[in-house]
Order: structure tokens, then sequence, then C-alpha cells
């Protein structure tokens, strides 16, 4: 009889029996497996058999609770550890030339004076450029290197010749921040992409680097955050409240994964105002926090409805590495409101589409489209009583619509197909030092750099050589987008993007979006909010 440790697990979970109820059950799936194995007319793979009915079990369940493969369970950032072995540089391959695109600050990389744009030949004797590897081979490669606790030794590309420098890896933090600095003398803007097991102490850490006049006002961007480890959103939330203020409440049937989340002792913020930045695509964790400061009117949410993600999942890893993931409990808002959206037979595919039929039924762009009805307002907020909502993730208090100024397709096609960076990072490096000389600083940068139509139609000549996927125009229909007397809406936007990547690969992730921050929406409605007292009380009318 085949033995499935998976499959019984699944069945323990998903029909909520004791193991003597289900017994027969396994049996019974056990048996059906061993005949179809052994008597079918066609040869049958058993362990994609097994693979396919974990499954279709999991589709039976919420669309948060799912299989994973051993392979898959690599790739899952839940599993990210808070720190990794390295030296610090992300890189890609181009032009068949393994180039830097992205340097982690105070890495080993960044002390050795590497920067993006520069290319490696070589890494311990191994040719890295015009051999046709690939990134995943590259990468597996420098990873059993700096695991040997050896020390890697680089081929630097420069003027045609080969320079040879030699770094140690060490240990390299996994930042979940992407960004932080001071907007101006008494607001900061700290910008989160995911909840990893260091999140709290990268944020305290964020924190404490600015005065306490700084940290007046705090604007907290939580867009496009998919959430992640609890702990940490407890620990990041902890700051914005006195000791002992219910954050969120998981419920369940078992009394193990029913628990409440509470602020405790050290918070730097609670007397500072607060503006969290949100939108579709803010889960899970993040909705922890927007909800939390919203029940409690401890702050402003700006921007729009979040993602809906009310259900909390345990990791289960099997026997084989691979791994489970069940729901085993939901969140409720200090309220008392449960913030996940609907999914009971919606179907996986409809539950993630339901943030694109948002945008085709104008919700992203207008207010009164939020499908809100008397009969969901059980809800209000705790100390103003303010009405609010349950099962639709966090509704903003101050809502911001979706800027739908667009680039044309054509011009998305090079960004997505990255042929736009790769020009930028060919320009940089091969004028390094006449950028450097021009641009000493992020802030003459940001004053004085402008990209030029001569960029447009290098960047054009350029794509036309591309042999990715991009798309190809006419010279004719390129000319026609920029002909113009002055720049249209959607050439000011190609423009801007232009600017934000010169500054990403010139200065890095924090400036590059300190950059995108000047002509964004969201952040400029919650800056212009919470630097004007009146009109930040306002909005918890």
């Amino acid at each position: 009889m085949i033995k499935i440790t998976a499959l019984t697990l699944i069945l323990l979970i998903s029909l909520g029996q004791t193991y003597a109820q289900t017994n027969t059950e396994i049996a019974k799936l056990e048996q059906v497996i061993d005949i179809i194995s052994k008597s079918y007319m066609d040869t049958i793979n058993k362990n994609k058999l097994v693979e396919e009915t974990i499954k279709i079990l999991f589709e039976r369940l919420d669309p948060h609770s799912v299989y994973r493969s051993k392979n898959e369970a690599k790739d899952d950032f839940l599993n990210r550890p808070a720190f990794h072995r390295g030296i610090g540089m992300d890189f890609r391959i181009f032009n068949d030339t393994m180039t830097i695109t992205g340097i982690v600050p105070q890495s080993p990389a960044e002390k050795a004076g590497l920067k993006p744009g520069n290319r490696i030949a070589f890494a311990n004797g191994k040719t890295l450029s015009g051999s046709h590897l690939k990134y995943p081979e590259i990468t597996d490669y420098l990873s059993r290197i700096y695991h040997s606790g050896d020390s890697i030794r680089l081929g630097l590309i420069k003027d045609k010749k080969v320079k040879t420098i030699a770094i140690e890896p060490n240990q390299i933090q996994n930042n979940s921040i992407e960004s932080y600095y001071a907007v101006n003398d008494s607001c900061i803007y700290v910008k989160i992409n995911y909840f990893t097991f260091n999140t709290g102490k990268e944020f305290t850490e964020a924190v404490k680097s600015f005065s306490k006049r700084q940290t007046k006002n705090i604007i907290l961007d939580l867009r496009d955050n998919p959430g992640g480890i609890l702990t940490a959103c407890n620990e990041v939330c902890t700051h914005f409240f006195n000791e002992g203020i219910q954050i969120a409440n998981m419920r369940s049937q078992s009394t193990e994964a029913s628990k409440s989340l509470f602020a405790e002792n050290g918070g730097l913020l609670t007397n500072s105002r607060v503006c969290v930045l949100i939108n579709e695509l803010s889960a899970s964790s993040s909705e922890i926090i927007a909800g939390a400061i919203q029940d409690w009117d401890r702050g402003i949410i700006v921007g729009r409805r979040s993602f809906g993600k009310g259900l909390v999942q345990q990791l289960f890893t099997l026997e084989d590495s691979s791994q489970i993931r069940i729901t085993v409990s939901k969140i409720h808002t200090p309220s008392g409101r449960c913030i996940q959206k609907e999914y009971k037979n919606a179907g996986f595919n409809k539950y993630n589409g339901e943030i694109i039929s948002r945008r085709l039924r104008g919700e992203n762009t207008d207010k009164n489209k939020i499908p809100l009805t008397d009969t969901l307002c059980c809800f209000y907020t705790i100390k103003l009583r303010r009405k609010i909502y349950p099962h639709l993730g966090i509704i903003p208090d101050v809502f911001i619509p979706e800027d739908t100024i667009s680039v044309p397709a054509f011009w998305q096609s090079w960004y997505t197909n990255k042929a736009i960076d790769n020009f930028i990072l060919s320009d940089i490096n091969s004028h390094r030092e006449s950028y450097g000389k021009e641009f000493p600083t992020f802030k003459k940068f940001s004053d004085s750099f402008t990209p030029t139509r001569q960029h447009e139609r290098e960047i054009f000549e350029y794509c036309q050589k591309d042999t990715s996927e991009c798309q190809k125009i006419s010279r004719e229909e390129f000319e026609n987008f920029i002909s113009p007397l002055s720049p249209t809406e959607s050439e000011k936007a190609v423009l801007k993007q232009l600017k934000a990547r010169y500054a990403y690969f010139l200065f890095g992730s924090s400036e590059w979006r300190k950059y995108l921050n000047t002509y964004d929406k969201d952040f400029n409605a919650a800056l212009k909010l919470i630097n004007n007292y009146e009109e930040y009380q306002k909005s918890f009318n």
C-alpha cells in the first residue's frame, strides 16, 4: 500500500476530523491510487498522480491555502531569512555580459567600489561573460563560492581591460524597507515592501536615525505590500500606540490559532501625525496596520481600497521538503470587523481577478463606485465612531484616484523587456566619469538632470536593434509620438520614467523612490494633509 504523508495530513486538516474518523477515507484513497498505478492501461507516474490529487484537494479550500512543491517552496518569500551570505550586488545578463544593476549599501561590494553598470568578466577563474551562461547558472555558482568560505575574485571590465578585485563575502541583510528619508524638517517617509522576520528591527533603526522633530509627522507607504510575517507587522505597528492597545484579533475554531496582537512598550511614534498610503495590492499585514490605525482614529489612511486578505496561514513542511500553507484563522481589526473579501464560489482566478474588475467598473477613479451598502455598515471606529465597512479590505479615509496617464504600448514593451534599463546601464557605464562630475549628489541630479528628446531618439535606435521581445515601430510612428511642440502628458510620463531609472542606477533605490514621490499623487496628497493640522483633523470627519 502506498503511504502518502502529505495527502494524509491535508485530509486531516481539510476534513476537520480526527484520524480515527478519517482512517477509512485515507485507506480508500490509498487503495484507489494503488489500483490505478498497478492496473491502469497506460504507465502512470505515481508521484505526479499524488501531486495532482493534492492540488485538487486545495481547490476545495480558500484561495490562500496552497500547496507548494519542493522547488516552488524555495522561492516562497515567507521563507526568506533575515540575512544571506554574499557580497551585496544584483546583476543581469546584458549583451551576453554579467552587468551589475544594484549595490546593497554598506556591503562588501560597495566597499570594494563596485557600481551599477560595472561589467564582470569572471569570478574565481570561471568566465561569466561571452560564455552564454544563464542567470540561474551564475547565481548558483556565486552562491557556492559565498558559502564555501573562500574570498571571491572578480574580473572587472574597464576601458577594454580586466582588473581583478578581491572581495570577502559576508552576511547581507535582506532589506524589506525599500526607502526612508526626511521629507522636510518635520516629516519622514518610510516605504515597506513586505514583512519579514527582520522588518521590525529595520523599521526601528530607520525611525531612530531621525531627530525627534523630524518624526513629528510620518508617511508610511504600504502600497503594493503583500504582507508577510505577523510578528513583524506587530513590531512596526507597536510604534504608533501606547502599550497594551489591541492591534488585531485572530479568530479560529482552534484555540492555538485564536490570539490577539497588542502594542508592546517602546513606541517611538506615539505622538506623531500619521498618514498611511495603501492601494489595491496592499494586503494581509499591511491591512492589519492600516486597520488598527483607522479603527483607533490614530491616523489617516490615504489612497485606494486595499486587497482584502484577512486570512492567516500556517506553514507546514512535509517530509520531501514540499510545503503547505493552511488558513488557520480570520483577521479582525480592533473594532471587530473582518477585512477578508468574499471568496466562496469565486474560484482562484475570479478571486484574484477582482482587482481588475475594480478598475473596469471605475472604482479606482471614482470612490462612489466602491460597493458599499447600508447592510454592510455595522462597525464604527473606536474613538470617533466613524462608519467603517467589513469584508472590503480597508477603505481609505482620503480617496486618491488612480493616475490614468499611461505611456504608449511600444514604450511599455521596451520597459518591460528591460531594453530601456539596458540602454541606461550602457550609457552610464560608458560615461560614468562625466555623470559623476556633473551630478556628484542626488540633489544636484534631481535639480539639473533632464532627459531630452535626444535620449528618446537614442533609445528608439537602441530598441530597434534589440533582439528581445520588444515591440518594433517605424521611425515615423515614433516621431509622431514626440513631434508636438510641447510634450503630451503621455510623453511627460515617459520622460519622468526615464529620469527615475537614471536615478535608480546612479544613486540606488532610496533616491529612486524619492524622485518618484516628487510627482506621485498619493504621496503629495498625504504630504499636503499631514503638513496642515486643520486639514489633517478634518479628514477624521
